[in-house]
């Protein structure tokens, strides 16, 4: 009776636990910019939490370095004020709560030129997870568009053979580069 019943909890934990998305957990943040006079409003929506943290860096910067503004679990924005024109800023948002800890990154800049072409990316895909992933993975292919990449996808069962990767890879770039 008592394996019964621990193995009953554990199950309905693990239920709980899968019933979040990623989304759940992330800080799903996005940019307004105004020029004159220059600021950048990051925006999230409400989420019930013990506090945020933003940092800021230069989107050339290697590091996040200290904390560039702390805000109550209650907050749904930051306005950054001391921006300045054709600069690329990346945030980082920090949400705490009392079972977790959630991100959101963002770049934004006001009057930033346009991104040129990177080149190509091919994007491989388990294959099992692009179902559940769906979203995230368009947000992430938009991403890297946005950011000046050719994006080509590779959707791949977990049982191929390494071989098999490496072709597939290598026609996926002689047919979209």
């Amino acid at each position: 009776m008592r394996l019964s019943l621990t193995l009953a909890l554990l199950t309905y934990s693990f239920c709980l636990v899968m019933g979040q998305s990623a989304s759940s957990y992330a800080v799903q943040v996005y940019a307004v910019v105004q020029t004159d006079p220059p600021q950048i409003t990051l925006q999230w929506p409400e989420v019930p939490s013990n506090n945020y943290v933003v940092h800021r860096k230069l989107k050339s910067g290697t590091t996040w370095g200290s904390t560039f503004a702390q805000l109550p679990g209650t907050a749904t924005s930051f306005v950054d004020t001391t921006v300045m024109k054709h600069v690329s800023y990346e945030y980082r948002i920090t949400r705490t709560t009392n079972t977790y800890v959630g991100y959101g990154y963002i770049n934004a800049g006001i009057e930033i030129p346009e991104a040129t072409l990177h080149g190509g990316i091919i994007l491989l895909v388990d294959s099992t997870l692009a179902g559940p992933l769906a979203p995230e993975l368009i947000r992430l292919e938009n991403d890297l568009l946005m950011d000046g990449w050719n994006v080509a996808r590779i959707d791949i069962t977990p049982d191929v053979s390494a071989r098999i990767v490496k072709q597939r890879i290598i026609e996926k770039y002689n047919t979209a580069f």
